[in-house]
């Protein structure tokens, strides 16, 4: 069974494939709840996990959850993964991507690295991460680069942002080589990927 906590559209849960997997997700957007439903008939429940847990902290259900792109958005990270525990059977996975502020690109940037934005609420560097998910009863089995995936007309808007503006010239020169509908992979060090096991 695989919970993905901030579903959004049921990208991730659609591409399990469902003899293998009982899929569900959980998404604050009644927008996004409502296109899972509808659209791909992936079960969604609409809320945050406090809500959910609330519900079902007695059910310790799910093999695996994932959560891409959410805990810098959490305000109270420990509390959340507490929770994250304890909605795990024994010995369950815990896997998450999250943005990392001593990453070498963050601290080349500065305050222009793009990640610093209103809606992102908790900053984590790997000490502090590690120690969080150690003491809210998880063992850490890997880390690694997140991937994302942009268009490369996305990119090109993002660098230009934070470049000086004597390089825009350049980067649009670089970017004329390749189609603009292009999909780029990005991994620059500074979204990590954690794979985490239960073990208390």
């Amino acid at each position: 069974r695989v919970l993905d906590i901030g579903s959004y559209f049921g990208i991730f849960l659609g591409m399990l494939s469902k003899p293998r997997f009982d899929c569900l997700g959980i998404e604050p957007s009644r927008y996004a709840v409502d296109y899972c439903v509808n659209q791909t008939g992936i079960a969604v429940f609409r809320g945050d996990l406090e809500a959910y847990f609330r519900e079902n902290s007695d059910n310790k259900q799910f093999n695996v959850i994932t959560a891409w792109d959410v805990l810098e958005h959490v305000e109270e990270p420990s509390k959340f993964l507490l929770q994250v525990n304890g909605l795990l059977a024994p010995s369950g996975s815990f896997v998450f991507s999250t943005i990392c502020i001593d990453s070498l690109v963050a601290r080349i940037l500065g305050r222009r690295w793009p990640w610093i934005l209103p809606m992102h609420v908790t900053y984590f560097n790997k000490r502090i991460l590690s120690t969080m998910l150690y003491e809210c009863g998880f063992e850490i089995l890997q880390v690694g680069n997140h991937v994302h995936y942009a268009r490369l007309s996305y990119i090109v808007s993002a660098c230009t942002n934070i470049a000086p503006s004597l390089l825009h010239g350049f980067i649009r020169s670089i970017a004329k080589v390749f189609p603009k509908s292009a999909i780029i992979p990005v991994a620059l060090g500074d979204v990590r990927m954690y794979v985490c096991r239960k073990v208390l």
